[in-house]
């Protein structure tokens, strides 16, 4: 890997080759592209004159720096301070090369090896130390390492220079240059530090092509994760995101305090009862580590999007439902922030009400399993932040339900019914008026008014236009009569409407197709719901 890494280009606007056809940087390897030695006719690009042009170049490198007087006063510095160019291995190197390079794709088709007619190289290493190839290398790295070595200045016997990696500066590109100071450059680093930069580049390019964009940095080095992995212990220091591309690419960089990736109270619980005969693949547990919540949420809510898309360009992000990917955009960054750097803030503001519209979602889509499985997680989430109890919820719910069952079940309720049992009775009455809906593809989005109501009276429109719709088809029903009475008598005090009740009442068993003989059971008969 060393010696790899020390014959290969900056970039392939600083060859030794001018023809650009060689992509190594010294005698000690050549390295050319395998469609460039050989393409489908047998033509070859590779030259005798390109050869000798290369190894000339390597004997003599002020001839290629010549023209210009940073790079040379840089390449004579490296040369005043290291052992001489070996004219004799070059010359070796050259001979092998002229002898052997034009016969390998036969001396390998003995071996069953073909040449492969793409831009995959043929890397050619002559023996040598690390240390010999990395001071050959070095030879090329430091009067090339600079963005442009026009912008070079000497303070004492030190050379600052710009840096190439992540930087530009084009006389092309005036806005690039900082024209309020003696120096224009933006920044400049000493040939030490340039080169240690380029290293860290370069190894930051590797983790990127390895697809390990997190990066976690503290004083015990760099911890590298990829997309979905977060880190099992405690951790204090900096956070990175890379992305590679034509060159390395730093996304997003932040001090993290105190990240910690264990937690506590989140409890998965049925707060609402699946159908007869449905389970669930949810498992009804504590979670005690993020990367769990992470899973979940990426299942359950983003078709398993999430992971793989915190950072996609939307255009890029191949989902075909458009609620779904529309608060998977909203979303991602607070998500990443909590799983990956341990702040929930922006998180906890933003996910109920997007949560809240992936159920619906999952209504409207004509998924109710998967809106009761939401809604499990959404709960989980509320006692998690709020520092409630799930059960609470579910407690809630569930007294919630048979009160209304009591009251309905009565020849002539006096009750008034509170606020929380409004909007379930609400939920109830919409899903029952759903269930009427008998054509072969059925609308979900009938229920639209209803869940996405923004006041009292919305709704009890709605619901006497369902009940208009559908009334050809309701039998007497002491149940939805009461129900109905009481919904359409409540004037509820607050303003703003109880949403998460009406989808509790809306996924819970229907009170009304309940049979009377489980008046002790929460479960009630789906057999005519949707």
């Amino acid at each position: 890997k060393e010696k790899d890494y020390y014959s290969r280009l900056l970039s392939m606007n600083k060859p030794i080759d001018k023809k650009k056809q060689i992509h190594s940087n010294n005698y000690l390897s050549f390295w050319v592209k395998q469609k460039a030695l050989k393409d489908n006719q047998g033509n070859s690009k590779i030259t005798d004159e390109i050869i000798d042009n290369y190894y000339a170049t390597l004997r003599d490198p002020e001839t290629k720096y010549e023209s210009k007087k940073n790079t040379l006063e840089l390449y004579r510095k490296y040369k005043d301070t290291h052992e001489p160019i070996d004219g004799y291995k070059i010359d070796r190197s050259e001979k092998w090369i002229k002898d052997n390079l034009f016969q390998l794709d036969k001396v390998l088709e003995e071996q069953n090896i073909k040449l492969a007619n793409d831009n995959s190289y043929l890397k050619i290493f002559f023996e040598a130390g690390d240390d010999e190839y990395r001071r050959e290398g070095e030879r090329y790295f430091v009067p090339n390492v600079y963005n442009s070595n026009d912008y070079n200045i000497e303070v004492g016997d030190q050379v600052y220079g710009v840096p190439d990696n992540n930087n530009d500066m084009n006389a092309k590109k005036p806005f690039l240059f900082n024209r309020s100071r003696p120096t224009t450059a933006p920044f400049l680093l000493d040939e030490d530090r340039v080169i240690r930069q380029k290293k860290l580049f370069d190894y930051l390019m590797g983790l990127g092509g390895a697809r390990k964009n997190n990066l976690y940095i503290d004083r015990e080095g760099i911890h590298p994760y990829k997309n979905g992995e977060l880190p099992k212990s405690r951790f204090n220091g900096y956070f990175a995101r890379i992305q590679k591309g034509k060159e390395i690419e730093i996304h997003d960089f932040d001090l993290i305090p105190a990240y910690d990736p264990h937690i506590s109270g989140f409890k998965l619980t049925q707060v609402i009862p699946l159908p007869e005969k449905i389970e669930s693949k949810l498992v009804f547990d504590e979670k005690d580590e993020l990367y769990q919540i992470q899973e979940l949420l990426s299942s359950y809510f983003f078709r398993k999007y999430l992971t793989t898309n915190y950072f996609t360009d939307p255009g890029d992000i191949r989902l075909n439902d458009f609620r779904i990917k529309e608060e998977l955009i909203k979303l991602r960054q607070p998500a990443f922030n909590w799983f990956y750097k341990g702040d929930s803030r922006q998180f906890e503001r933003l996910y109920e009400a997007s949560f809240l519209n992936l159920i619906k979602n999952s209504i409207f889509n004509g998924n109710r399993i998967r809106a009761i499985e939401q809604f499990y997680i959404r709960a989980a989430l509320q006692a998690y932040f709020n520092g409630g109890d799930v059960m609470l919820i579910k407690q809630e719910a569930q007294n919630t339900y048979q009160e209304l069952w009591d009251l309905v079940n009565e020849d002539k309720p006096e009750k008034v019914i509170n606020e929380r049992m409004y909007y379930f009775a609400v939920g109830q009455l919409a899903s029952f008026f759903l269930s009427k809906n008998k054509t072969a593809n059925k609308t979900y989005s009938l229920s639209n008014p209803i869940l996405n109501a923004q006041n009292d009276r919305q709704i009890k429109d709605q619901l006497n236009r369902l009940f208009i719709k559908y009334n050809y088809d309701i039998k007497p029903n002491r149940r939805l009569a009461n129900m109905m009475a009481m919904v359409l008598d409540c004037e509820p005090e607050y303003g703003k409407v109880n949403q998460d009740y009406i989808l509790i009442g809306y996924l819970y068993p229907n009170i009304i197709y309940r049979k009377a003989e489980k008046q002790e059971a929460v479960e009630g008969e789906n057999n005519e719901q949707a």
